[in-house]
């Protein structure tokens, strides 16, 4: 596989000195190789081979712990973000072919990438009212994970500032 890596920028230059369309250099690459050294070198096989390339041109990028099976699959991602997202789970979770082909035909990584939005649209962003020294000061705080803030008013958005200079007179008459 290193070999044959290494090889793609000398195809492309090759292609270009013959002015052979890449699928002709394919072809012919199929019947010498298959010659040369068996099964596993089909057009098919070498078209996805160039895709590998294509996607990851430096070797040294590509993980041991895929198999080519996983790569085949990985490759048919367009968008480079959602593929280093499907290896990373396939690495973390030891995921299998069909695993990553399940979570790839779900379009996991969107569906991930969408909920993260929607989480940080809706966090929790609070204004504190604190009475100090006969003065009351205003303070924002957004709420983080496994933290708790205990409220007397909610509302489910942020008050205009008549609202809030209302709540201030209305405590500061209570006092």
């Amino acid at each position: 596989m290193r070999l044959f890596y290494g090889s793609f920028p000398i195809c492309d230059t090759l292609c270009h000195k013959l002015n052979w369309p890449h699928y002709r250099l394919i072809e012919r690459l199929s019947i010498e190789l298959t010659k040369e050294y068996g099964s596993g070198f089909d057009k098919s096989n070498l078209w996805l081979m160039v895709q590998l390339y294509e996607c990851f041109p430096i070797i040294a990028s590509l993980k041991r712990e895929l198999s080519w099976t996983h790569y085949k699959y990985d490759i048919t991602v367009k968008n480079p973000l959602a593929r280093d997202y499907y290896i990373n789970e396939v690495i973390t979770r030891q995921l299998s072919v069909r695993e990553l082909e399940r979570l790839i035909k779900t379009n996991t990584y969107e569906r991930e990438k969408s909920n993260q939005i929607t989480y940080e649209e809706n966090k929790t962003i609070g204004l504190i009212l604190v009475k100090e020294n006969n003065d009351i000061v205003v303070k924002y705080s957004s709420l983080l994970k496994d933290k708790s803030i205990y409220v007397s008013i909610y509302k489910d958005y942020l008050p205009s500032k008549e609202e809030i200079l209302m709540i201030i007179k209305k405590e500061k008459t209570n006092d």
